[in-house]
């Protein structure tokens, strides 16, 4: 699972970056070269990893990290300011069921809003969370809305995952990698970014099109 290196660099962060679904993405990140940012709350989680563990059982992550702390690849932090200088910024963070059996979202909102001052021209913004359809939509208006300009200002797409936990770099490499995008140059940029660490093929929907492929999968 290490050989994986692609020509060219980016510099990635992962918001939930220390998580079962945000630690294996930022790993397949290193593992294609990028320079590699994970962003977490978890204090103690992001130490085991600057120290060489994996806080969890996950297949081929071990010799992963160890590659990517030896060559400067993996950088840790819990202020999300630290995306003020990617080019690629992917949101892992959990969306869990409250006792209504509807998704809690008020993290993931609360997240984009503190990404806001850190967005530019060049920033990718890829959602990789479990959402209802039509988050994307909401969450470029309210982007928007504060006076941001999509294309102009970000670009945005829905790329989910669709892994098994503890197997989850295998799948992320493996698998095709659906990409909800409004526009073709969010598209363009998330297809090389995913070309970049994925050894199968990408497939363009829009964006509540990706969201309704997550939840059915």
């Amino acid at each position: 699972l290490i050989d994986g290196a692609h020509s060219s660099s980016m510099d990635v962060s992962v918001i939930g970056g220390a998580g079962h679904v945000g630690l294996p993405m930022g790993l397949v990140s290193v593992r294609a070269g990028h320079t590699t940012r994970l962003i977490d709350t978890d204090i103690d989680k992001l130490n085991q990893v600057t120290a060489g563990t994996i806080p969890f059982k996950e297949k081929g992550a071990d010799a992963i990290l160890q590659m990517g702390l030896e060559k400067g690849l993996i950088q840790t932090s819990p202020d999300i300011s630290e995306i003020a200088n990617s080019d690629v910024v992917i949101v892992t963070v959990g969306t869990p069921i409250d006792e209504h059996n509807n998704p809690d979202m008020e993290n993931l909102f609360s997240i984009v809003d503190g990404m806001k001052p850190h967005l530019n021209e060049e920033t990718l913004f890829v959602l990789r969370s479990t959402v209802y359809p039509g988050t994307t939509t909401i969450i470029r208006d309210e982007l928007e809305r504060s006076g941001l300009t999509a294309e102009e200002d970000f670009l945005i797409s829905y790329a989910p995952e669709r892994i098994v936990q503890h197997n989850a770099i295998e799948g992320m490499i493996n698998l095709p990698q659906i990409i909800g995008a409004f526009d073709d140059a969010s598209y363009e940029v998330s297809l090389d970014f995913f070309e970049s660490i994925i050894e199968s093929n990408c497939y363009r929907l829009l964006p509540t099109e990706a969201e309704m492929g997550k939840l059915f999968t």
